[in-house]
């Protein structure tokens, strides 16, 4: 047990211990998404893997992520600039691998034509805002279950016309 004041015996100040913090944050978070979400075989299966991930994140990390959400950077609209700067490849990496697993998704017509890319931004987009949102007014529990409904929402915005209809008639 220790005071504190002792942890600026081991670091130079506040900024240096946000720093590492956000890199190790970040070094779990990609092994798992690289282990649970871009191993999956089809885009439902990656975002539901990617929401579990998220939030199991999110509860393991609860109080620096309120924190980053709370801050004026990170309740910005571009999270990356809330990262410390020598960390944002993490954050570029994760955004790159759903970029890919959107492609894969785009090119064989399960999602309808659309920039991969603004797919992913608009998926970061509601998922941030309902961790944001919620994670100061509902349990984690809760949190989870509007985070899945949600991106079952999303998806339905952006599926294409045949796998609408490949749903409907209960084929998918």
């Amino acid at each position: 047990d220790f005071s504190v004041g002792t942890l600026y015996n081991f670091f130079k100040g506040k900024d240096e211990l946000y720093d590492i913090v956000m890199e190790r944050i970040g070094i779990v978070f990609l092994t798992r998404f690289k282990a649970e979400v871009s191993s999956q075989d089809n885009i439902e299966g990656a975002i539901a893997a990617l929401v579990e991930l998220r939030m199991d994140h999110y509860v393991e990390y609860r109080g620096i992520i309120r924190h980053f959400f709370d801050t004026l950077a990170g309740s910005g609209a571009d999270p990356r600039s809330a990262i410390p700067e020598k960390y944002r490849g993490q954050y570029d990496r994760y955004v790159d691998s759903l970029v890919s697993l959107f492609k894969k998704a785009v090119d064989s017509g399960r999602i309808k034509p659309s920039d991969p890319l603004d797919l992913t931004l608009y998926l970061e987009g509601v998922m941030n805002a309902f961790v944001s949102y919620y994670s100061h007014r509902e349990s984690a529990l809760q949190v989870r279950k509007r985070l899945h409904d949600a991106t079952k929402g999303f998806l339905m915005c952006v599926y294409s016309e045949s796998t609408k209809e490949a749903i409907k008639r209960g084929e998918d």
